[in-house]
């Protein structure tokens, strides 16, 4: 959950870095390589509305649902039947971090957040990939694809149904 939470406001950054984005949604590849680089490759959907408001549908290998905004996170999982909600554990500002980030190219954007350095690849006013090494020294890339920038987005598609019969873990 913590990647999920740090790729978050790190895609928040890249939003507003001059690409002039208020709602963003695509499809996604997230390829976890280990240091001993066995790979996982997770497909979803994500939908981010600005300022804060995320929607991650992980499809492949398992379904899971993550809903988050500037003060909570829900993650559903049906195959557990369980759904955790939790609180977000840091409150940034982002647009400081924005100011902070740095063009390394024409393409690629560095942003440092936790000790940790994301390059972001962009494609014209799209954003083609995030990669980063996490605390377990995984080298992250998450792919976007078929991207839809500034689509009218309802904050009701963010918006949380926990089935009744779902444990529910509050951290």
């Amino acid at each position: 959950m913590r990647y999920l939470l740090i790729l978050f406001l790190n895609i928040n950054i890249l939003l507003s870095y001059n690409l002039n984005i208020k709602t963003f949604s695509a499809n996604f590849e997230q390829i976890v390589t280990s240091a001993n680089s066995e790979k996982i490759v997770y497909k979803g959907k994500i939908k981010l509305k600005e300022p804060y408001l995320a929607y991650w549908e992980y499809i492949q290998p398992i379904s899971k649902k993550i809903y988050i905004n500037n003060i909570k996170v829900v993650i559903i999982e049906p195959e557990l039947e369980q759904a955790i909600v939790t609180k977000l554990d840091k409150s940034i500002n982002l647009f400081y971090l924005l100011k902070k980030s740095k063009k390394v190219s024409s393409s690629i954007l560095e942003a440092k957040f936790n000790n940790r350095v994301y390059y972001i690849t962009l494609d014209n006013k799209f954003i083609k990939n995030i990669t980063y090494i996490d605390e377990l020294d995984n080298k992250i890339m998450i792919k976007f694809t078929d991207q839809i920038n500034n689509k009218k987005l309802l904050d009701q598609e963010f918006k949380y149904n926990i089935p009744i019969y779902y444990d529910i873990i509050k951290n």
